[in-house]
């Protein structure tokens, strides 16, 4: 007789294991969240600024994040000369 998988399977109950431990009804590890709001590169960078004070190299410039909506109600020429201005050089 060839072996099978339910020939050499064979449930045993609970109540026969024997353990010190009771065991867990589950070990899967805990889902990552996605609503958890994670640092952006920019806010990382900022925070290493801070703690480095003057010890920051001055040639590591961070521009400011603007958003979309701040420059929504200017002129589109005014716009594009506003940003060139906000850029450092």
């Amino acid at each position: 007789m060839l072996p099978s998988i339910p020939r050499l399977v064979r449930i045993l109950p609970r109540s026969q294991l024997k353990t010190e431990l009771p065991i867990p009804a589950r070990l899967v590890p805990e889902p990552h969240r996605s609503d958890a709001k994670r640092a952006t590169l920019i806010e990382l960078l900022q925070q290493r600024k801070e703690q480095a004070g003057t010890a920051w190299p001055a040639n590591l410039r961070i521009e400011p994040v603007v958003p979309k909506q701040a420059l929504k109600k200017v002129s589109p020429e005014t716009r594009k000369e506003l940003l060139e201005l906000m850029r450092e050089r």
